[in-house]
């Protein structure tokens, strides 16, 4: 029996803490999957370590975790929900789990303090409102190589500040990023 979580009857899901003052989350290594709104609204949490095991986080998850600074996604991540760090106001820096193919809606939604973040190169699609009101975010890295091909919402920067946030993408593909529909409303695109 697991003292400071509520686990599915497989143990293979985290349903939510026992506890919703928690500070700091540790989750257990055999725990694949983070459940809908599991810590929703802990806006007392500063740090979570998440294991290799960890291969989804359901929508909500985190969401409200208003005192979440930073957070290590591991790699072994393949789906993350709509919303699931939404509100997240002190969130700095997140990485981006390279095998992550979509970037759900609202999944960063008001993480106002976010100042930096970097975009995989295996993203094939980034939906509606992902960095709505991140008005602190100054740094996008994007490693994707065929941008054309990627299906971004419209709306995936709304309320958003383009001109003050520099996108930096792959050489040789500054012009082709220039010409997007969305990213080309970028002022400050630079090859790395």
């Amino acid at each position: 029996m697991n003292e400071i979580y509520k686990l599915s009857e497989d143990k293979a899901t985290l349903i939510k803490p026992k506890k919703k003052r928690i500070k700091e989350a540790t989750i257990p290594r055999d725990i694949q999957i983070i459940g809908n709104e599991a810590f929703m609204g802990c806006d007392k949490l500063r740090n979570v370590y998440l294991p290799e095991s960890v291969c989804i986080i359901e929508n909500h998850a985190f969401y409200g975790c208003s005192s979440l600074q930073k957070l290590h996604l591991p790699n072994s991540i393949i789906e993350i929900g709509d919303s699931a760090f939404a509100s997240c106001f002190a969130l700095q820096e997140i990485n981006i789990p390279q095998y992550l193919t979509i970037i759900k809606e609202r999944t960063f939604e008001g993480c106002g303090l976010l100042k930096r973040i970097s975009i995989p190169a295996n993203i094939t699609e980034i939906e509606r409102e992902v960095f709505d009101d991140c008005t602190s975010l100054r740094e996008i890295h994007s490693h994707i190589l065929e941008i054309e091909t990627c299906d971004i919402n419209p709306g995936a920067f709304d309320n958003f500040d383009c001109d003050n946030c520099t996108l930096y993408v792959p050489a040789g593909t500054a012009e082709t990023y220039k010409a997007h529909e969305v990213f080309g409303k970028f002022k400050n695109i630079v090859e790395e």
